[in-house]
């Protein structure tokens, strides 16, 4: 039902390109020049992409040969050929042959020196941890040395459950806290020991030093004349255990902080235990 003419094919597939140019030369298009342009060179000097190993090998021998005669062509002021060493120190600064050699000679005497005696390290924890763990080798050894069946309490087991202590024991706590008065006891009269031999020492170097009109003679210091005095009154509790001065009067001015703190820590240390106790109660 077309009733239009017949199209011709031929002419418009000429005309269709509308291309104005003469013809190409595809000869041209495909000639070695114009591969030649295509080839694509690394920095090395080596053709870039998939190659014979024989072509691989002469183009490499290729390149040294190049490089050779590159570096034969340049005076040796550039290259550094025959040019002297610099010998620099740590900090840069340049310094003699001989110094270096020395240098170099220490260096490597330490380093002799660390791989002779090397470091003892501990790993996987500290020297209280080594310990427990011997005491706890020892104790297993000495168990394993005593008979299976046990009839009587030797005293090394007595001690043992002496020394254990359990969270419903109603004397822990004032064992506790008579352990804990005891070291900081020890320990206040350990310092003050030092305190007052350091006073001596001090107040007898004070003493030589001043001239007295006594004829000279220095006054005899007995165990009074180093006594501090003391607040009669008695001191109330406080974090860091201060004495009060000797000129206090006994009346607290300040606004009861150490009394609530002291209170804050007995009601935590009450419901702490308490926690722990109800606890345990139910394992």
């Amino acid at each position: 039902g077309d009733l239009s003419p017949p199209r011709g094919r031929a002419t418009a597939r000429q005309d269709s390109d509308g291309d104005l140019s003469p013809p190409r030369d595809r000869a041209a298009a495909n000639s070695p020049q114009r591969e030649e342009k295509k080839v694509l060179k690394m920095s090395s000097g080596l053709t870039a992409g998939v190659m014979k190993p024989d072509e691989i090998r002469r183009q490499t021998e290729e390149a040294k040969r190049r490089h050779r005669e590159q570096l034969d062509s340049t005076a040796d002021e550039l290259t550094g050929k025959g040019a002297e060493t610099i010998y620099r120190d740590k900090s840069g600064k340049k310094i003699s042959e001989e110094l270096h050699k020395k240098l170099n000679d220490k260096h490597r005497l330490k380093k002799k020196r660390r791989a002779e005696k090397p470091q003892e390290l501990e790993w996987g924890g500290g020297m209280k941890q080594k310990v427990d763990a011997e005491q706890e080798k020892d104790e297993l050894y000495q168990l394993s040395q005593q008979p299976f069946a046990r009839y009587d309490i030797d005293k090394g087991l007595d001690e043992e459950l002496k020394e254990k202590r359990h969270w419903n024991d109603p004397l822990a706590a004032a064992m506790e806290e008579a352990e804990i008065l005891a070291a900081a006891a020890a320990t206040k009269k350990k310092k003050d020991k030092k305190d007052k031999k350091d006073k001596n020492e001090k107040m007898s170097e004070q003493d030589k030093e001043n001239k007295f009109e006594n004829d000279g003679k220095e006054p005899e210091l007995g165990p009074q004349a180093f006594k501090k005095p003391k607040c009669p009154h008695p001191m109330p509790p406080n974090r860091f255990n201060i004495q009060p001065g000797y000129r206090w009067d006994g009346k607290i001015r300040g606004n009861n902080y150490e009394e609530r703190w002291f209170g804050a820590r007995n009601v935590k240390a009450f419901y702490d235990q308490e926690a722990y106790k109800e606890h345990h109660a139910h394992m």
